[in-house]
């Protein structure tokens, strides 16, 4: 049942009635863990193949730290896997004496819990983490897809030794989904703004795969700082020549672009082009000036005519 109340000019509250119109039904009444299975759940993720007698101070305040949990598991397994990569006893009385345990309920409604997770995660894996935040809930994407978008975003530290950037991408996405509740998961979550922003021609990251694109937008010839481009299944025939126009581009995808059927001359422009995706495209054959492209390192055209 909704009920509608003005509250002041122009504005409606709708309140949601169920529980009163709803017939009656069989509620199942989901108790809260008991306190050994707290502790299985917690030493499981926490110490996972280590025996937690070994250490009776880690295992002294793991057990208060459970107790905090009161018997939520996701908070628990949350915290366990938090505490998984922290071997000093320092760093876990640091979590248990935390002032984030004290916020009032009103003020969040993030557990506790989740809330430390995310503060004590290090600086460079919270920046990565966070950018997370501009896609819808429930978005899937594929692990190199997201390391493309931390590289093109500058998230990623400069590599000390020979290692490239990708391979930097790789361990923190590896981190954060080993510290993530859901074991084994081949995607990643995440959680929408609020609030969408103008699009500034700053832009370096700019993904229009989930929509249904079949005109290509003239603004994007502005974004002189683009590093990434997803067009992948846009009804489009052809990139124009304003594609040529972004120099910095670094990743640009057209994969599943059923009616794409030819590349701009310019493309020649993009000197700094890395990864490029036309698979499942129309296209018959390669313009000569793609040899211009050396930094290109990775070229599909698998499903192409």
């Amino acid at each position: 049942m909704l009920v509608g109340k003005q509250v002041r000019s122009g504005q409606l509250v709708v309140l949601i009635s169920v529980a009163s119109t709803m017939l009656p039904a069989l509620v199942h009444d989901l108790k809260r863990l008991s306190k050994e299975d707290c502790w299985s759940l917690f030493s499981k993720h926490a110490f996972g193949n280590r025996d937690p007698n070994e250490d009776s101070t880690l295992k002294a305040i793991g057990g208060k730290i459970v107790e905090k949990c009161k018997g939520l598991p996701l908070a628990i397994q949350t915290l366990g896997s938090l505490l998984h990569s922290q071997i000093e006893a320092e760093e876990w009385d640091n979590v248990l004496n935390s002032r984030i345990w004290d916020l009032p309920d009103h003020k969040s409604d993030v557990l506790p819990a989740l809330r430390l997770s995310y503060h004590y995660l290090p600086s460079q894996l919270k920046r990565c983490f966070a950018y997370c935040s501009i896609f819808p809930k429930g978005h899937k994407f594929e692990k190199r897809d997201l390391v493309r978008m931390w590289i093109a975003k500058s998230l990623l530290q400069q590599p000390k030794s020979k290692r490239r950037k990708k391979e930097v991408g790789e361990q923190y996405f590896n981190e954060l989904l080993s510290r993530s509740p859901n074991d084994g998961k081949t995607h990643f979550n995440s959680q929408v703004f609020n609030k969408l922003f103008p699009v500034p021609n700053c832009l370096r990251v700019l993904s229009l795969s989930s929509y249904n694109i079949i005109e290509f937008l003239d603004s994007v010839a502005n974004l002189k700082q683009l590093h990434y481009l997803d067009l992948s299944g846009a009804d489009i025939g052809c990139l124009p020549e304003r594609v040529g126009y972004l120099h910095n581009l670094e990743t640009l995808k057209s994969s599943g672009c059923h009616r794409l059927k030819c590349l701009p001359a310019d493309l020649r422009n993009l000197t700094k082009l890395e990864h490029l995706d036309i698979k499942g495209t129309l296209i018959r054959e390669l313009l000569d000036s793609i040899g211009n492209l050396k930094q290109l390192g990775y070229l599909d055209l698998s499903g192409t005519q």
